[in-house]
């Protein structure tokens, strides 16, 4: 403690590694900090959930990431994402995180992709990584990247917070098709079927109206939503609560140390409560 105090008092050395990460050995083994350590972690969106939860693993101990983000900080993100302040406006938000981490621990390995991944592309920027954070605001991106990371056996974690609800869950090699548990179309559709089925007007339309008796949205921006006039409507504690527990899901996966909550299981969380529940298949 004394050395590290040191360190913290004018940085007359540089930490080690066990030192800035000494009170995760009250909970992990050696071991299993050693492969938190040399995880990969790839995250397709770096806005609430995905920027919050690489920030959360790089506190764990997490070393390796590829960060996909083509978008760059604006007003509208200040509520709730956590590299975003007035300085970093207009700026790319892997970018931001990246300096954020390496404040953190500059050990890391961070590969910054500051545009958008085709879906096609996906496949080839999966391959050597241990786990996919599928992060994107666009859920129908979501749903093909953890397919595709699927099909590599690459496990993955989605997190979607909406107004006051959560919910947040993991996909392995087993799970079955998340569209099959959305009313979406069926038989693993592409990813244009896929984003014409949720955002045209009567995709958006039926979610509004869900997320007006789930989500405590007010009927005006249940109704701007439907017309396709404001986007989704997000808290920072509710964003950073899905953010959490999708940094402990990954965790999970890394370390083996307790069970996942695999889809079509999902952690449900609202304001009031916090449980595991299950999604029952659309026929």
């Amino acid at each position: 403690m004394a050395a590290i105090r040191e360190a913290g008092q004018g940085m007359q050395r540089k930490p080690s590694y066990d030192e800035l990460f000494q009170r995760n050995y009250g909970i992990f083994s050696e071991e299993e900090q050693d492969h938190i350590r040399r995880a990969h972690v790839m995250a397709t969106g770096c806005g609430g959930v995905g920027g919050t939860a690489v920030i959360e693993l790089c506190r764990c101990g997490v070393e390796n990431f590829t960060l996909v983000e083509p978008d760059v900080y604006s007003t509208t993100n200040i509520n709730r994402q956590i590299s975003c302040y007035m300085d970093t406006l207009g700026k790319n938000k892997a970018e931001a995180l990246k300096e954020d981490m390496m404040r953190i621990n500059d050990e890391c390995d961070i590969r910054v992709i500051n545009e958008a991944v085709p879906v096609e592309d996906l496949e080839r920027h999966l391959r050597g990584e241990d786990v996919l954070v599928a992060s994107a605001d666009d859920f129908a991106y979501s749903i093909v990247a953890a397919r595709t990371a699927k099909k590599l056996g690459i496990p993955s974690v989605i997190g979607l917070p909406v107004g006051s609800f959560v919910r947040v869950w993991t996909n392995v090699r087993d799970s079955p098709p998340i569209e099959d548990y959305f009313a979406l179309p069926k038989d693993e559709p592409d990813y244009r079927t896929l984003y014409d089925a949720l955002y045209c007007e009567f995709g958006r339309k039926k979610y509004a109206r869900w997320a007006q008796r789930h989500c405590d949205w007010g009927a005006n921006w249940a109704d701007g939503y439907a017309e396709g006039k404001i986007s989704l409507s997000q808290i920072a504690p509710m964003t950073w609560l899905a953010s959490s527990l999708v940094a402990l899901e990954v965790i999970k996966l890394i370390t083996h140390r307790w069970e996942p909550v695999v889809f079509p299981r999902y952690w449900k969380i609202t304001p009031n409560s916090a449980d595991i529940d299950e999604l029952h298949e659309h026929r």
